[in-house]
């Protein structure tokens, strides 16, 4: 009696360690799910990576932008401001008298800042106005990717900016 449930006890045994043993056909299968995972990865690290790149060269076009403007709109047309009547504009809480540009003048100083911002770079200026109490321009730079995706075939981008300012002289009064 004890002979046979020796038996069945061995038999049940072999078959479940053949249960327990992996079959032929598992072997290496996570390795697909690791190179998907990994292309996925890398493509979001590019991806993140490209985007970041653009943000950050947009940001500099518009400082760059912004401060030869600004440069720009010092360009005193003094005949206006010292032989016209100044022309009273609301500016927030306050009023203030709008600072006559010269425009020839604005435009040759804001071409010139941008010649001398652009470091290794290629700053396109596509518009200049001047209506001789505001400046508005509109400029452009190609750049470059740092990553190279082939699904995308994308190499450069280019940032259009418009950035404007307006020079005034601000008279606070006191209402007391």
């Amino acid at each position: 009696d004890y002979a046979n449930q020796d038996n069945a006890n061995q038999d049940h045994a072999k078959k479940v360690k053949l249960k327990r043993e992996p079959l032929d056909d598992d072997k290496g299968s996570i390795t697909p799910l690791i190179v998907l995972y990994f292309i996925v990865i890398m493509s979001s690290i590019f991806v993140i990576a490209n985007i970041a790149s653009v943000y950050i060269a947009r940001k500099e076009l518009i400082t760059v932008a912004e401060s030869a403007l600004s440069k720009a709109a010092q360009e005193l047309d003094e005949t206006r401001y010292y032989y016209s009547l100044p022309s009273i504009v609301s500016a927030g809480d306050s009023r203030g008298s709008v600072i006559p540009i010269n425009c020839n003048d604005a435009s040759s100083t804001f071409r010139r800042e941008i010649s001398a911002m652009s470091f290794q770079r290629e700053i396109e200026i596509s518009k200049f106005e001047c209506d001789g109490a505001s400046l508005r321009a509109t400029v452009s730079e190609n750049t470059r990717l740092p990553f190279e995706l082939p699904i995308f075939s994308t190499r450069e981008f280019t940032n259009h900016v418009r950035v404007s300012v307006r020079a005034i002289y601000l008279c606070y009064r006191d209402w007391e």
